[in-house]
C-alpha cells in the first residue's frame, strides 16, 4: 500500500516537474524575443539619425565611422575643373549684401573656358534651361537648393533627372560675366536667400552627438 503511495507521489512529482520546466522554457523564449526586440527599437532611431546626417553631409550611411560621424568628404562636387583636373580657378567671391536690393556677388565665378563641360555638383532635377535678361542660364533643383549656371546652355530636357558628376550642359552663350572666361555659380535656398556656394563643396565631418 505505501509502496503504490509512494509511486504514485513519485509520478506526480515528475508530472509536476516536467511541467515547471516547460513553462519556465516558454519564459525563457519570452524574454528572449523581448530583449531581441528592445535592441532593435533602440538600434533603429540611431541608424536612422545616422543616415539623415549622412544625407545632409551629401554622404551615404555607409560612410559613417563607427563613431556615427561621416566622412570628411564635401557635400557637392565642383561644377567645373581647372586643366589640371583639380578645383577651379577662383576669379570672383561671393559677397552676399545685406538687403536683397542692394547691390553684391550672389554667387562665385570660376575661370572657365568656352565649350568646357558644367558637371552637375550633386543629383537632382534640371530646372531650366533657357535666357533670363538675354542671358544663357541652366539651373538645378537639388533638395532644398537651386543652383544656377551661367552662361550656360543644355542639351537636356527640362525636368532630367541627373546624377551627380554628369556633364548637364556647356560653358556657352551669353553672359555679362568675365567676357565669357568664367563660370558663374550661384545657390540659393529661397526665392532671394542666396548662400556661398563655396560652403557646399568645402569639406565637413558631421558627428553625432550622443
Amino acid at each position: 500500500m505505501n509502496g503504490e503511495f509512494d509511486q504514485r507521489k513519485r509520478r506526480k512529482c515528475q508530472e509536476l516537474k516536467e511541467e515547471y520546466q516547460s513553462e519556465c522554457e516558454n519564459y525563457h523564449r519570452l524574454g528572449f524575443l523581448l530583449c531581441f526586440l528592445l535592441v532593435i527599437l533602440f538600434l533603429l532611431p540611431v541608424h536612422s539619425a545616422q543616415a539623415n546626417m549622412a544625407s545632409l553631409a551629401g554622404a551615404s550611411p555607409q560612410d559613417l565611422d563607427q563613431s556615427g560621424s561621416a566622412s570628411c568628404t564635401p557635400a557637392w562636387s565642383w561644377p567645373v575643373l581647372s586643366e589640371q583636373g583639380s578645383s577651379p580657378d577662383l576669379i570672383s567671391g561671393f559677397r552676399n549684401p545685406p538687403q536683397p536690393w542692394i547691390p553684391g556677388h550672389r554667387g562665385v565665378d570660376f575661370h572657365a573656358n568656352p565649350g568646357q563641360p558644367i558637371i552637375a555638383p550633386h543629383a537632382g532635377r534640371l530646372s531650366f534651361a533657357g535666357k533670363v535678361g538675354g542671358k544663357d542660364v541652366v539651373s538645378m533643383q537639388i533638395g532644398k537648393y537651386t543652383t544656377t549656371f551661367e552662361p550656360a546652355v543644355s542639351m537636356q530636357p527640362v525636368g532630367s533627372q541627373v546624377q551627380r558628376g554628369e556633364a548637364i550642359a556647356t560653358v556657352s552663350g551669353v553672359s555679362d560675366h568675365c567676357e565669357n572666361q568664367c563660370l558663374h555659380w550661384g545657390v540659393k535656398l529661397a526665392a532671394r536667400t542666396y548662400v556661398n556656394p563655396l560652403n557646399q563643396v568645402h569639406p565637413h565631418r558631421i558627428v553625432l552627438k550622443p
